[in-house]
């Protein structure tokens, strides 16, 4: 954020030595005097970070203009290849700025964990080469397409370029592949193509997600225990579950060490734990698909049964997340705070649920038409039970619902939680497809704004990926 610029009215030359000034223009006279060049009375913006914690604490001087030795020997390539001392404050500055933009009005009372991983790879005291150039990239595109400054998205382009090599140069290290900087940046990569959208469709995205899990597995469940490493799983997660359900496909995310371990020690939140449900579901859609490649039906009544059971686990996280609404959330004094509509508890999750069982609906009428009768009759409660869920009037109810609740959640402040609702809007989208005229201009309308007012591009690929982007319909 933008900051004070300090109060003394002395020259720049005076404060740095801490004497009184004797304010003379253009050039002070005790500066002259001493022999020395007075630096002037011109004061620049500061950038300050602002994280969880609050403000943070500005340089002394921040504002001051930097000596002429300093700031006249640095051009603008040096300012984008990491010298050290002055140019490598403004990319601070430019980073903090970013940050204030994307990220600082995070809701104080949200089960959501996303903007964590950018907060401790924005504090982390040792950046390493490609956590900065990555963390420079997204900064500089973001604040280029906000501002409509070219001069800003060609260099972020070019630095991306330059972190996509780095990027592989150290997954082919045995010692950088498994730093934590190296999964941050990553992790900062995906953010990049959620802004740009760089493959104009969603191949790039999907390649960076799955590159990124490719990299937690590798690391293994047991290196993610660290706030950092968890904070990355954990934002992550979110996207894998989604490319899974796109590509009917099982993740290692849905095995038992990766649901347990990275949380060993500490509580697993109502996000988390609704995507363990996501990854079950890819898992049944990839089975099925297998079974039906070899013609089997062998495993069908089971599959049923794992259904029905995921719909009565968001059932019953549904009840916990209405009790979690209704208790006061306590300041850090103790005392009870109203809430503003941006700072409702699991706002976002939600969403995520009623999304979900959308999905979970579509996926088991598709496969209800694919079963036989007998095996409807002897297992008759447990179809009952599947119609019920899956009946198209509970359907449009939910969707309609949930069109509701992006639009409430698309006026929030916080610019992270904007492509969160790319998911749910898009599963609205299918849902509404026969609906009316009104219903259809009110969802496009949602993704314009996601895409173009936001500024993620990554909209504009899922809106023109289709019904491509959400199948979970079984051929």
């Amino acid at each position: 954020m933008v900051g004070i610029a300090g109060k003394s009215q002395g020259c720049n030359t005076c404060r740095r030595r801490k004497v009184r000034c004797d304010l003379a223009k253009p050039s002070c006279e005790r500066c002259s005097a001493s022999g020395r060049k007075c630096e002037g009375y011109e004061k620049y913006a500061v950038f300050i970070n602002r994280g969880p914690e609050g403000l943070k604490k500005r340089e002394r001087l921040e504002e001051a203009r930097l000596p002429a030795s300093v700031s006249e020997s640095g051009s603008e390539d040096a300012r984008l290849t990491f010298a050290p001392s002055s140019t490598q404050l403004n990319e601070t500055q430019l980073i903090s700025l970013f940050w204030e933009n994307y990220a600082a009005n995070a809701p104080r009372h949200s089960d959501s964990n996303e903007p964590v991983w950018l907060y401790h790879s924005i504090n982390s005291p040792a950046h390493s080469t490609i956590l900065r150039q990555s963390l420079v990239s997204v900064a500089l595109i973001r604040l280029g397409r906000l501002h409509d400054d070219q001069a800003l998205l060609v260099s972020g382009r070019q630095i991306y370029g330059q972190t996509l090599r780095m990027m592989q140069a150290a997954l082919n290290d045995s010692e950088l592949a498994y730093s934590d900087n190296t999964l941050v940046a990553a992790r900062c990569m995906v953010l990049y193509e959620s802004f740009e959208s760089t493959s104009g469709d969603m191949a790039a995205w999907q390649n960076h997600i799955m590159g990124i899990a490719r990299i937690i597995e590798l690391r293994g469940a047991h290196r993610h225990r660290s706030v950092v490493a968890r904070s990355v799983v954990e934002s992550i997660r979110y996207n894998v579950m989604i490319v899974c359900l796109m590509r009917r496909r099982s993740s290692f995310f849905g095995e038992p060490q990766w649901l347990a371990e990275p949380w060993a020690g500490t509580s697993k939140g109502c996000d988390q734990r609704l995507f363990d449900y996501g990854f079950s579901l890819g898992t049944l859609m990839h089975k099925v698909e297998t079974m039906q490649q070899q013609a089997r039906r062998d495993g069908m009544l089971e599959i049923l049964e794992q259904l029905r059971d995921g719909y009565l686990a968001l059932s019953y996280l549904n009840e916990e997340l209405l009790a979690l609404r209704e208790q006061p959330q306590q300041t850090a004094g103790g005392s009870s705070e109203k809430l503003g509509p941006d700072e409702t508890p699991f706002t976002f999750t939600f969403g995520f649920l009623i999304a979900l069982d959308l999905v979970f609906g579509s996926f088991t009428t598709a496969l209800l038409q694919k079963c036989n009768e007998p095996l409807s009759f002897v297992h008759q409660e447990l179809f009952d039970q599947l119609h019920r869920y899956a009946d198209p009037g509970r359907r449009l109810r939910l969707a309609r619902q949930l069109l509701r609740h992006v639009q409430f959640c698309c006026q929030t402040r916080a610019e992270y939680n904007r492509p969160r609702i790319i998911f749910p809007l898009n599963v609205v989208r299918w849902e509404l497809r026969n609906s009316s005229p009104e219903e259809k201009a009110q969802v496009n309308a949602l993704f314009e704004s996601v895409s173009s007012k936001s500024h993620f591009r990554i909209a504009d690929g899922v809106r023109n990926a289709g019904k491509s982007v959400l199948p979970p319909l079984v051929s």
